[in-house]
């Protein structure tokens, strides 16, 4: 992502977000993958963050991935994002 700044992205208000965020990211997704993830979270100054990784077998599945999780086969999953959200509103 920094490598994006004043290139792709010009202008950006990352640094002056304080809202709590929560990374979830699946340990089998290539895109959002721990490293990743991290450079993205480190972008937002001023939020605490929490990284949260899935490993796709401690839930009962095979896999992930990067978009899964939206599935409703993954609905098990939602509760992790929820909880989290209702908790932090």
């Amino acid at each position: 992502v920094k490598t994006a700044f004043g290139k792709e992205i010009t202008k950006h208000l990352y640094s002056e977000i304080t809202a709590p965020i929560m990374w979830l990211h699946a340990t089998d997704d290539n895109i959002a993958n721990h490293t990743n993830v991290l450079d993205m979270k480190s972008i937002f100054t001023k939020s605490e963050g929490t990284v949260k990784s899935l490993i796709p077998a401690e839930f009962g599945f095979t896999d992930i991935d990067h978009m899964k999780f939206f599935s409703s086969k993954r609905k098990s999953l939602w509760p992790l994002a929820l909880d989290w959200l209702k908790s932090n509103s």
